[in-house]
């Protein structure tokens, strides 16, 4: 066998150092060869394509294309695991979690973008760290504790429903504890799936209804309006329901107006009030 020419140890060297930020050293003894067998530069990264290493390091690729999606260049699939790396370590996760090719392959796969990334870890981090007392006791009874909230929300085998019914649902329920209102789990779970991207706002809201309707159903017989209810007029956009509201609001006004505005109404600011 010749001895490497100049153009062959300077081109051999640029391929180590591209093997190298792939993550696939291992594979410099197969660019030697190729190099040796005649190949250019060039040709090389596409030969290497087909090796098993390659194929695993750059895992993704495989599950796009048998999606149907673009396959990513070496390039483009690295910036976005540091997107995803980045993402990461802003939101404060240890070392060793979602932070290697195994961990963003399925991303990849599943061309969920570092921008979705982002929106889960947020998600996940108000979730753990954020909560409220009764909300991180709603989550402790459906089997979760907030520091477990990370990890459940980036978990690719768990569908969006199932996230919302756990993460939205304990929310909900734990605003409508602070009313007054406790929900079942089963409620709880179901409004979780029903509420919006805006479910932190749409918990209070709903606690409010709930918490409302109750007390006012308690002090006037024949008007009912509960956590379903409030359900129902928040997330289903129910007229029926706004209407048995406003009869309960309207009897309030009512007493109110005969008592000569005296004492304090039950629709008033504040948990348990209007």
């Amino acid at each position: 066998m010749t001895s490497p020419t100049p153009e062959e140890n300077n081109a051999y060297t640029l391929l180590v150092q591209m093997l190298e930020e792939w993550g696939l050293g291992s594979l410099a003894s197969e660019a030697l060869r190729f190099l040796q067998e005649g190949y250019t530069q060039a040709e090389i990264p596409v030969l290497l394509q087909d090796t098993e290493p390659y194929k695993k390091r750059f895992a993704g690729n495989q599950a796009r294309r048998q999606k149907g999606l673009a396959v990513l260049s070496p390039r483009e699939y690295l910036e976005a695991e540091r997107s995803y790396r980045q993402v990461m370590m802003n939101a404060g996760l240890p070392e060793g979690f979602y932070d290697t090719p195994e961990d963003f392959a399925g991303f990849l796969g599943n061309d969920v973008s570092p921008v979705e990334i982002q929106r889960r870890v947020d998600e996940a981090v108000d979730a753990a760290y954020k909560a409220d007392d009764n909300t991180k006791a709603v989550w402790a009874s459906m089997g979760l504790n907030p520091a477990d909230m990370v990890p459940w929300v980036l978990d690719q085998e768990r569908g969006r429903d199932e996230l919302n019914r756990i993460i939205r649902g304990g929310r909900i329920a734990g605003a409508a504890k602070g009313y007054g209102v406790d929900l079942s789990q089963e409620q709880a779970e179901r409004f979780g799936v029903m509420a919006s991207d805006q479910y932190v706002k749409e918990s209070q809201e709903f606690a409010r209804l709930a918490g409302v309707g109750s007390k006012l159903s308690g002090f006037y017989s024949g008007q009912d309006y509960g956590a379903e209810d409030a359900a129902d007029e928040l997330f289903g956009s129910s007229t029926e329901a706004e209407r048995k509201r406003k009869l309960l609001m309207g009897r309030e006004e009512g007493e109110f107006a005969a008592r000569g505005g005296a004492g304090t109404k039950a629709l008033g600011s504040g948990p348990g009030g209007y």
